[in-house]
């Protein structure tokens, strides 16, 4: 593989990629006053709670998903695509019992609990908060085994299609929301759940037949995951430790502050994370075509794309810090005369969370894709030590949800170079680093 073809397959994917993100984004963006219309700001604060709920179920998948993605281009790299159908069904085969076991007694655990226990200031319902959270994790779980299919489209370098069942997706489930505010149907977090799952499910039934129609996968008897089973359990401690700092935060401010005060963390959440999506997008294939070019010693190309995000990433804190200028008037046209009150200082300190966020991930990309894993672990077990130790003995209640960001804000700053350092080792000053 020469730097040239690298280049020209990274070229062709991030732009299908931008061009569907972008889409996918915007149809985000506008749900946001749609369903804060539809169910009010508390019920929209539960269910962000709930939204929290899909990414830490992605644990569950036990890092077969990486190690699947990881597998198959290796495989490809090295035109032993034969041995693709078995890795893949042994994926498929291994988290649905895995979902079997965890799924059902937590359901079971869920439906003989009391949630509001857990919200500050909660006026719904409590039965309407169980039966929406009970549909919700089942079907969550469904998905969790579905979406295995994304790591197959992932290491067949396709990564834009994953992008195209993310876009049908947030489309059909906009559609149908402004259906139900149209027709003036009573806001339900319970009609909202079933909505956004049942499509999830059917966009990804149809996308599994679709890949494994493509790229022409049998199924076999025979299965084998033992050949990516210790890459996998990496990847699970890693997305463990990663879902856990990431997403905690909705559920600490819902628990110490209500579920109105969650809303307004996640309306501003969304809007600088749909940055750091924009940025990501061009990091999905990055994965994908480091691992390729690591194997074929392209190390000139891994390092140009290197500065060139880094780069990228202080051009986007100047960006998001421009936009923080105009906060207040950007809320008012996005979100009309809300109750909701939003601060000046929370969108500064967005905008430094947002660029070391972004640096941050330029390394775990380029790590995941090389299979280097101990540096990933130390740098989230320090983070989410110091995260953890900040919120318990941090006064939330006192200081507001900016006390997260600026614990966030430190946290990445120092950990950064745990992952800076053996880089710089590996690609500029030729130190051996194991590789797994």
């Amino acid at each position: 593989m020469k730097s040239s073809n690298e280049t020209k397959s990274y070229k062709i994917n991030t732009f299908l990629n931008l061009f569907l993100k972008i889409g996918s984004l915007g149809f985000n963006l506008l749900t946001i006053p749609l369903l804060i219309n539809y169910l009010g700001e508390e019920r929209f604060g539960i269910w962000q709670t709930f939204i929290s709920l899909t990414m830490i179920i992605t644990v569950f998948k036990l890092g077969y998903d990486n190690g699947l993605r990881n597998r198959i281009t290796a495989l490809i790299a090295k035109d032993q695509k034969d041995e693709i159908s078995g890795i893949v069904y042994g994926a498929f085969s291994h988290i649905s019992k895995t979902t079997f076991f965890i799924a059902f007694p937590l359901i079971i655990i869920v439906y003989n609990i009391d949630p509001t226990r857990f919200i500050e200031d909660v006026t719904i319902p409590k039965e309407e908060i169980i039966y929406s959270l009970l549909i919700f994790l089942f079907f969550s779980f469904l998905n969790n085994i579905l979406s295995l299919t994304d790591s197959i489209s992932l290491g067949f370098q396709k990564s834009f299609f994953t992008s195209s069942v993310q876009f049908v997706f947030v489309f059909v489930f906009y559609i149908v929301i402004f259906c139900f505010f149209k027709i003036e149907l009573g806001s339900s977090l319970i009609y909202t759940v079933l909505t956004y799952c049942v499509v999830r499910l059917i966009v990804y039934i149809l996308y599994f037949f679709f890949v494994k129609k493509k790229f022409r996968l049998k199924v076999l008897k025979y299965t084998n995951i033992d050949s990516f089973k210790k890459m996998s359990y990496n990847f699970f401690i890693i997305q463990g430790l990663g879902l856990t700092y990431m997403y905690i935060d909705n559920f600490a401010i819902t628990y110490s502050l209500g579920p109105v005060k969650t809303a307004e963390y996640s309306i501003i959440y969304k809007l600088f994370f749909s940055i750091i999506n924009i940025f990501s997008i061009l990091l999905i294939q990055f994965w994908d075509s480091s691992r390729l070019a690591y194997l074929k010693n392209e190390f000139v190309w891994i390092k140009k794309m290197i500065i060139r995000f880094s780069l990228l990433s202080v051009l986007i804190l100047l960006g998001c810090l421009t936009v923080s200028v105009f906060a207040k008037e950007l809320m008012f046209m996005f979100l009309g005369n809300s109750e909701l009150e939003f601060e000046r200082t929370t969108f500064y300190l967005f905008s430094i969370y947002t660029f070391v966020h972004c640096l941050f991930a330029i390394f775990i990309n380029l790590f995941n894709g090389i299979n280097l894993f101990s540096y990933q672990k130390i740098a989230l077990v320090v983070m989410l030590m110091i995260y953890l130790s900040a919120l318990i003995f941090g006064n939330l209640s006192t200081y507001g949800y900016n006390l997260i960001l600026i614990i966030k804000i430190i946290c990445t700053i120092v950990v950064l170079p745990i992952l800076i350092v053996p880089y710089l080792r590996k690609f500029y000053f030729s130190t051996s680093l194991d590789v797994n």
